[in-house]
């Protein structure tokens, strides 16, 4: 039984092109092996598995996956090396240089890859795997250790949400503190009638520096 079998069972494959009709794309054990030797990183086996069962595509909730054997479809959606080449050319420093990404999703700035040093199972080739360049997260953001983990507790099981309702309630409550020192600072403006001299205030989000003077 392969690692994929029961999530098929559970999922309705449609395979379509832009026209409606049937158009299955699955990549071969060469284009899979094609990637590895252009790019030098050995792709995790659940994966590979996943590629030759499912292909590229997109689950209902906007997840995107990408694998390698499609560079003639200009879509970086779809081809993973094309895909990697698309963002290594806009992001060539920085952070997120060594990660492969793989996977996008939609009404979601942002990238999940792997981090070829962060190696999870060596028996299997599994690494780490990362949210990269997220729209409300700072730096790589570890969400789990292998793939198989990755789509079945991240994707389906809720992991995703979990995370960002707690990356909510984390905002939610700097809201709240940044409120509380705002109203204790305008009590405090209000009680003396003045700024100290000198003294340099900084507004929330650091939008705008107010500098302090006398005012009587």
């Amino acid at each position: 039984m392969g690692v994929w079998d029961d999530l098929k069972k559970r999922l309705v494959v449609i395979y379509v092109d832009s026209m409606g009709s049937d158009k299955v794309l699955k990549p071969k054990v060469k284009d899979l092996d094609h990637f590895e030797r252009e790019s030098g990183f050995r792709l995790p086996d659940d994966y590979r598995e996943f590629a030759r069962m499912f292909g590229p595509g997109k689950f209902d909730a906007g997840w995107k996956f990408a694998t390698p054997g499609f560079p003639n479809i200009k879509s970086y959606d779809v081809d993973l090396a094309l895909l990697n080449h698309q963002i290594q050319s806009q992001k060539a420093t920085g952070l997120y240089q060594n990660f492969f990404r793989f996977c996008g999703k939609e009404d979601f700035q942002g990238y999940w890859g792997w981090n070829p040093e962060d190696v999870t199972d060596p028996d299997t080739h599994d690494y780490g795997i990362y949210l990269l360049m997220g729209d409300r997260y700072d730096g790589p953001h570890k969400v789990a250790s292998t793939f198989h983990v990755f789509v079945i507790s991240y994707v389906f099981g809720g992991g995703f949400e979990r995370q960002e309702e707690g990356r909510k309630k984390k905002k939610k409550g700097q809201n709240e503190k940044r409120g509380r020192n705002e109203r204790a600072w305008r009590t405090e403006l209000a009680r003396t009638h003045q700024f100290r001299p000198g003294y340099l205030l900084t507004y929330r989000f650091n939008v705008a520096r107010w500098r302090g003077c006398d005012v009587g």
